[in-house]
C-alpha cells in the first residue's frame, strides 16, 4: 500500500479498511500507455487524499502479472500528450504565488522527470 494512503488511514483510525471505503479514495480514467491492447489507468486519490494544493497521482501499467506502478507524482492537474510510443505526462501544480510544470518522459522501463520549473504567477 502507498505510504500516503497508509498515512491517511492511520490518521482517521482506520485499521482495517474495506473494500468499498479504499475504492472511495480513488478516482481512475483508462489511458494507452504503449499501444491500444493494454489498459492502463490513470489513479486520482479523492476524498481524504485530496490536499489544499495538490492530490496523489499514479499511473499504472497492465502486466501480465496484474498491475504496476510506473509513476507516483503530487499535482493539481494532468495531461497526457499521446506521441510516438509511452505519451508525455505533464503535471501542474501551484502556490499562491508560483507555477510548478513537471514533465515526465518514458524511458528505460520507467516514467522520469525532463522538466522540473518553477515560475511566478503574474
Amino acid at each position: 500500500m502507498d505510504a500516503e494512503v497508509r498515512n491517511t488511514l492511520q490518521y482517521e483510525s482506520v485499521e482495517q479498511p474495506s473494500q468499498q471505503m479504499l475504492a472511495s479514495l480513488f478516482s481512475a480514467r483508462p489511458v494507452h500507455l504503449n499501444g491500444s491492447k493494454e489498459m492502463d489507468y490513470l489513479v486520482m486519490g479523492v476524498g481524504d487524499l485530496l490536499g489544499a494544493n495538490v492530490t496523489p497521482f499514479w499511473v499504472l501499467q497492465q502486466t501480465a502479472n496484474g498491475y504496476k506502478v510506473i509513476l507516483r507524482f503530487a499535482a493539481l492537474s494532468v495531461e497526457i500528450t499521446e506521441g510516438v510510443g509511452y505519451p508525455e505526462i505533464t503535471a501542474y501544480a501551484s502556490t499562491a504565488v508560483q507555477l510548478h510544470t513537471m514533465k515526465f518522459h518514458f524511458r528505460g522501463g520507467v516514467y522520469r522527470l525532463r522538466v522540473d520549473k518553477w515560475e511566478d504567477i503574474k
